[in-house]
């Protein structure tokens, strides 16, 4: 705790504001000193001294607070949360035991009680929350599994995987079940395909005489354009640009490689991506007299997922939760206080 007191005469220059200041910076200079950030409980008193010398009296102001170091702690989306797996089938050959999360990305660990260690798991997840809701935040795939504990061979734990939907808070529990165990080719193949489409691509699009199926997992009647969950249009092959496109652009080393990637995922012709391209274009032709232009090469892609695919976000009337407008559009209420954040009018 500091303290500083400055004085001030009846007939002098000061005042009490100016005196009370001169105080305050007085304790403040000593908390600076000593590395802190901030002062709490700061108090200020006045005592008058009469002087029977003089016609005047003086007053003196005190200041005195506890000098602190204040410095921001980590968010709890921000920071990693590890959530107790209860499996849908306990008698399967691959049982979840915990999933990890780390802002809208999870890493799964799974205990292996018969065959041989997954390459790719295709799992779906549903939260639970402390308020006893249940969240279906829909399929992720992991892969990259790797040995968790010593202790025990059987344990394994996958790499951080992008989850299609926001977990929501506060999440106490998970339920997991898996859909799919793949080998190296189909993972790749689900990889390429939310690289293409978006992290919550799950399968596939397909489309038939009277139904289509978006790559979400969908089914929609074939007269309706857009998919009913994800809103994303009948017709797949008009691709847009989505962040993984920009993530995976970001593993390549130049400009030239960036533009050979991006006009081979068959993007829909508007006229951003058509600028777009030609930017790129134009970053692989500077590339080859000024040197690697890669960081120009991923501005472009950054400026145009912008345009392109802008996140509209929705609030909650009530708590004020914000997720994206597809999130609000297929779970219509709050994940937080259930209060109804979509209406179809």
């Amino acid at each position: 705790m500091f303290s500083g007191c400055h004085y001030y005469h009846g007939n002098g220059n000061d005042t009490a504001d100016t005196a009370r200041a001169k105080a305050i910076s007085s304790v403040t200079a000593q908390a600076q000193e000593v590395g802190a950030n901030a002062i709490i409980g700061l108090d200020v008193d006045y005592r008058i001294y009469f002087n029977p010398n003089h016609a005047y009296s003086s007053t003196a102001v005190f200041a005195n607070g506890t000098a602190v170091r204040i410095e921001r702690i980590q968010e709890e989306s921000e920071a990693d949360l590890e959530l107790p797996v209860y499996p849908a089938d306990t008698s399967a050959p691959l049982r979840p035991t915990h999933l990890r999360l780390c802002g809208q990305r999870a890493a799964l660990e799974m205990m292996v009680y018969k065959g041989e260690a997954p390459r790719s798991v295709l799992a779906e997840i549903k939260i639970k929350t402390a308020y006893g809701q249940e969240i279906d935040l829909g399929s992720a795939a992991f892969g990259g599994f790797s040995q968790s504990n010593k202790a025990d061979e059987r344990l394994l734990a996958s790499d951080f995987s992008l989850l299609a939907s926001p977990v929501p808070r506060p999440a106490v529990s998970a339920v997991v079940k898996i859909a799919g165990v793949y080998d190296t080719s189909e993972a790749d193949a689900l990889q390429a395909l939310r690289v293409k489409y978006g992290p919550d691509a799950i399968c596939p699009y397909f489309k038939d005489e009277s139904v289509w199926q978006c790559v979400c997992g969908t089914r929609n009647a074939l007269e309706n354009e857009t998919c009913a969950l994800c809103a994303r249009p009948r017709d797949m092959e008009k691709a847009s640009l989505t962040p993984l496109n920009i993530s995976e652009a970001e593993k390549l080393s130049s400009a030239a490689e960036i533009c050979r990637y991006i006009s081979g995922l068959g993007l829909a012709k508007t006229e951003a991506i058509q600028k777009m391209l030609e930017d790129l274009q134009e970053a692989a032709q500077l590339e080859k007299a000024y040197g690697n232009n890669k960081s120009s090469a991923l501005r472009v892609l950054q400026d145009t997922l912008a345009i392109v695919n802008p996140p509209e976000r929705i609030t909650c009337p009530v708590c004020g939760f914000e997720c994206t407008r597809d999130y609000a559009k297929a779970r219509k209420k709050c994940p937080e206080c259930g209060a109804q954040i979509w209406r179809e009018d």
